[in-house]
Parts: structure tokens; C-alpha cells; sequence
């Protein structure tokens, strides 16, 4: 028989789909869009990660110049997040026009020193080329900075602990996050069932797993591409060492395992990242209750927006008349923020039952098996 925490309730016998966003790590100091790219933010990676053995963030600061100009233009902004200024790079890697246009906006938008150095860059498709992997190792470097930093406060952890112990073989868990949270639950959390934290290339085994499984579904730092497949970075004997880092390290934009904003990030969802949503599809649309945690569905990440909630269509579409859906959403305290009701609307309008819950999600997730069982007890 499966043993349980003490504190936890015996489980719900019924499928259960998470759909985890930036906003599940916010409690452990994960970043959320807007923080990304910031000069606070810039001086804490300077501090932990040296340009002596991470190269790939020696231009950090003129990415972090270009990015805020951009931002803040009196022209009007030439990009809205960290994600569409992602976005933009990508493209100017891929299109001479796009360069160009980017080029023109550099030499408008601020006389900073690292001007000269950027406007090189954007010359030729090698230095456009080598831009774009810096953007995504400064963007990696944010979401490895935290979980470093946690390791003087791991008390913040418990309640995500007790999460991972609570999880059972009905509990698959979709992130859209790059960092390596849930792994560190996997090996902190105390139970004798931990969760499987695959990667495309493991996903084979799933369907006979009793295990509660997480699936990255836009990668993770500690994956690199090696001949077209996404694989651990310590399986490497190059990355061994700093394997967690991974992302930190790669060359070029390529061997990076994280799908970023732009074409990069369709090309790896189509193909190396493949096998984890067709998994999280099929998890989706059987489960009995969905728990959105910290995800928003942005505008800005439209793939996964109009992807996820096709899933919840098809699951609500085939369900018996008499069993509806139950989605429990967890976005803050405020349940009148924007974020909140537009999110409320979006699962009203596919039919849904939904249930909102004013709390952070460190307190959700401690306790989140008594909060849904008065509700969803014989779903």
C-alpha cells in the first residue's frame, strides 16, 4: 500500500492535469516576464556567473542596454517583453530585412557605448547569429540565477516538497518553464514514488509509468541537442561538471535545449520536443480536473495558448454530460486582476467548471489536496 504524509489526505481517485507557468516559482524568487533583462537582475548574474568560464554572457550588458531602449523609446517601444524582444533577435537571425530594420533601430535609440559593438554584430548573419544565443543565454542565466541563490534559503522549498510528496501516478504536471524546480523536488521531496522528469528522448516508458510525471514542455536549462535529440547535459562528458549550467555553455543558439520566443521555438515543439506534448495532450484532454498554477495563458506565447485550450475543448467535448470539468486556478491574490478574469473567462467560455483561488501558489500547493477534495470528491 502506498504510503502517504502524515499531514496529506488520501488522494482523489481521479486524473489530474497541472499546467504550471512562471508564477509557480515566483515564492523562490523565479523571475516573471517583466523581470527579465533588467540592469538589477544583470548585476546579480555578473556576481555569480564569471565571463572567464561563461563566455557566452560577455556581452550581457549591451543586450541588457539594447533591450531597455527598446523598451523605453520616446519613438515608441520597439518591442513590449522579454519575449517579443526575443522574438525580434530570432527573426534577425534568420532575415537579412529583419536585420536591417533592427540595425536601423540601433543606431536611433541611444548613444550608449555598447552602440559600435552591436551595430557589428548586426553586419553579418555570424555576429546576428551569435547575438541571438547571447539573448538566450542571458535569459537561461535567469532562470539557473534563482535556484543558485535558494540554496541559503531552502526552507522556501518545503511547501513545493510536500507538493512532490503528495503527487501520485494520476498527477501529470505540463510546464511551460525553462528551470529545474521540479527536479529539485524530485530529489528533495520524500516519497517512494518521486516524479519522472523526462526528456523527449525518455518519454517511451511513460505510458506504462506509475509514477506522477512532469513534462517540460518548452525544455529545460540542463538539456542540449546533440544530433537533433534533447538529452541530458550529464550525459556529456564536456558538460558533466557544470551540467546544470548547460544552457550557460552552448556555443550557439542551436544546441541550447529551450524553445524560446520566435521560429525557434515552433521548430522545437514540432520536432524535438514532440514526443512530451503529445504525451501532455493526451493528459489533458483524459483528466478528470485541471490545476492551472502561476500561467496565465499569455497573448504573447500563442502556440501554447491556443494548443492548451484545444486540449480542454477536446476533454470537455467528450465528456459525459453529467461529470463537468473542474479547473481550479490559482493566480494570486487578487482575483480581479486582468490576468484573473480573463482567465476565468477564457475556461467559463469552453465550459468549464471553475474555481478561483485568492492565494499564492507556495500556499495552494502545500495544502492542495484538502482545498480540492470538498469540490471534487466523485468527479
Amino acid at each position: 500500500m502506498r504510503r502517504y504524509p502524515p499531514w496529506a489526505t488520501v488522494p482523489n481517485p481521479v486524473k489530474t492535469g497541472w499546467i504550471l507557468g512562471a508564477g509557480f516559482c515566483r515564492s523562490l524568487g523565479g523571475p516573471l516576464l517583466n523581470d527579465f533583462f533588467s540592469y538589477q537582475s544583470l548585476r546579480r548574474i555578473q556576481a555569480h556567473y564569471s565571463t572567464a568560464h561563461y563566455s557566452g554572457l560577455s556581452t550581457a550588458e549591451d543586450i541588457v542596454d539594447l533591450y531597455r531602449a527598446g523598451l523605453t523609446s520616446e519613438r515608441g517601444p520597439e518591442w513590449s517583453n522579454a519575449e517579443d524582444f526575443a522574438c525580434r533577435i530570432d527573426l534577425c537571425s534568420r532575415s537579412e530585412a529583419e536585420r536591417a530594420a533592427l540595425t536601423h533601430a540601433v543606431k536611433d535609440l541611444f548613444e550608449a557605448p555598447s552602440r559600435p559593438r552591436l551595430l557589428a554584430q548586426l553586419k553579418t548573419d555570424h555576429g546576428s547569429r551569435r547575438l541571438h544565443a547571447a539573448v538566450l543565454k542571458l535569459l537561461a542565466a535567469e532562470c539557473c540565477l534563482f535556484l543558485r541563490e535558494l540554496q541559503h534559503k531552502l526552507e522556501l522549498l518545503r511547501p513545493y516538497e510536500r507538493w512532490g510528496e503528495a503527487l501520485t501516478a494520476e498527477d501529470t504536471v505540463i510546464t511551460f518553464n525553462y528551470d529545474r524546480t521540479p527536479d529539485i523536488v524530485r530529489m528533495r521531496a520524500r516519497s517512494t514514488h518521486p516524479i519522472l522528469v523526462p526528456t523527449p528522448s525518455e518519454s517511451a516508458a511513460l505510458s506504462s509509468s506509475r509514477q506522477p510525471i512532469v513534462l517540460k514542455l518548452h525544455g529545460s536549462v540542463d538539456w542540449v541537442c546533440v544530433d537533433g535529440s534533447l538529452v541530458r547535459a550529464n550525459t556529456c562528458p564536456d558538460l558533466q561538471d557544470r551540467a546544470i549550467h548547460a544552457a550557460l555553455l552552448c556555443e550557439t543558439s542551436d544546441k541550447l535545449g529551450i524553445a524560446t520566443p520566435g521560429p525557434t521555438k515552433l521548430e522545437m515543439v514540432n520536432k524535438s520536443l514532440r514526443e512530451l506534448w503529445t504525451y501532455a495532450q493526451g493528459a489533458i484532454t483524459r483528466a478528470d480536473q485541471i490545476v492551472i498554477v502561476g500561467y496565465s495563458f499569455p497573448p504573447s506565447d500563442s502556440y501554447s495558448r491556443d494548443t492548451v485550450l484545444g486540449w480542454i475543448a477536446e476533454n470537455i467535448k467528450q465528456r459525459p454530460s453529467r461529470r463537468p470539468l473542474f479547473i481550479d486556478i490559482v493566480l494570486g491574490d487578487d482575483l480581479d486582476s486582468p490576468a484573473s478574469r480573463r482567465l476565468k473567462g477564457l475556461m467559463t467560455a469552453l465550459g468549464a467548471q471553475v474555481r478561483q483561488h485568492a492565494m499564492r501558489a507556495e500556499d495552494f500547493i502545500a495544502h492542495y489536496r484538502t482545498i480540492l477534495r470538498p469540490d471534487h470528491d466523485g468527479v
